[in-house]
């Protein structure tokens, strides 16, 4: 069933590579890192963002695995949806997550995404317990989303671990 799977997933790569977007460019976790090659003097590391990332653990888990052995820092960009605390390979490879929460409410989160945000909330308190926590990032959508809401909600589920989290608002339109 994995080869099927890894078969159905390259075939809607091609597919979309082909029909979506001249942008998209199937790659191996080493072609990724060939390809960062000519800038490695000028960077510390990578951040992997763009969808949800933590959908393709495998990959994940073997690019940061040959980054960490080159030297480089590895970060995660998540929208948390995708529970964190099962993929254990990844975390132990994973240098930090950049945690998007976009609304503490679940009514609020729901309306924004069309999903409960409980997953969010697990991956937050399992980041900041286990130190992977590198930012938690907040969706400022006037109009749509109590920022101050969500920064008392993520204060109180950080506990002591508050002062010491980094916090960046974002400001979007795209809610709104």
């Amino acid at each position: 069933v994995h080869h099927l799977a890894k078969k159905l997933l390259l075939t809607v790569i091609i597919f979309f590579q082909r029909f979506a977007s001249p942008k998209v460019t199937v790659m191996t976790a080493s072609e990724v890192l060939s390809a960062l090659a000519p800038s490695r003097p000028f960077i510390r590391g990578l951040t992997v963002s763009g969808g949800e990332c933590t959908l393709y653990p495998d990959f994940l888990t073997e690019l940061f695995t040959l980054a960490r052995a080159g030297g480089l820092g590895c970060l995660l960009d998540s929208n948390g949806m995708v529970p964190l605390a099962p993929l254990t390979g990844l975390m132990a490879v994973c240098d930090g997550v950049m945690l998007d929460v976009k609304a503490w409410e679940p009514v609020v989160h729901r309306a924004l995404t069309g999903a409960d945000n409980a997953p969010v909330k697990e991956n937050l308190a399992f980041l900041s317990a286990c130190g992977k926590l590198a930012e938690v990032r907040v969706v400022c959508a006037p109009d749509a989303v109590d920022v101050e809401a969500v920064l008392d909600g993520v204060a109180a589920a950080l506990g002591p671990r508050a002062p010491s989290t980094p916090v960046k608002l974002l400001l979007s339109s795209y809610y709104t």
